[in-house]
C-alpha cells in the first residue's frame, strides 16, 4: 500500500497525491511537469535538459550524469510540487491514507469522513 495526501478545497473538490517517488516525473521529467500544468517547473527543466546538452558537447558521460540527476530530482520532488501547486490554488492538506491507487485513497477517505 501507498501513503497518499488528501486535500480537499472549500467546494468539496478531494484530490489524492501519492507521496514518494514519481515515476512518471523521473521518466519524464518537463514533459510530465507540463501535463501535470506545473508550467514554470517545466520550463525550468527544459531550460536546463538544453543547457546540461550544450555544455555537455563532446562529453557522453557529463551528459548522462546531467541528465540522470534532473530525472532523480523530478522523481524525488514531483509530488511535493504537485501537493505545493494544489495548496497554492486554495486546496487545504486534510489527511494522510494508505491505499493501492489514487481512485481508491479518495474513496477511502470519503468514507471514513462519512463515519
Amino acid at each position: 500500500m501507498k501513503q497518499y495526501s488528501i486535500l480537499q478545497n472549500k467546494e468539496g473538490t478531494v484530490k489524492a497525491i501519492k507521496q514518494g517517488f514519481a515515476w512518471p516525473g523521473w521518466f519524464f521529467t518537463w514533459i510530465w511537469c507540463f501535463v501535470k500544468k506545473l508550467y514554470i517547473h517545466a520550463v525550468g527543466f527544459l531550460v536546463i535538459n538544453i543547457l546540461v546538452g550544450l555544455f555537455s558537447k563532446g562529453y557522453d558521460w557529463g551528459y548522462l550524469i546531467g541528465q540522470f540527476l534532473i530525472m532523480e530530482f523530478v522523481g524525488f520532488k514531483g509530488n511535493k510540487f504537485l501537493e505545493e501547486k494544489l495548496i497554492e490554488s486554495g486546496f487545504e492538506f486534510i489527511d494522510t491514507v494508505s491505499a493501492k491507487n489514487t481512485k481508491s485513497a479518495i474513496s477511502k477517505f470519503l468514507e471514513n469522513s462519512k463515519a
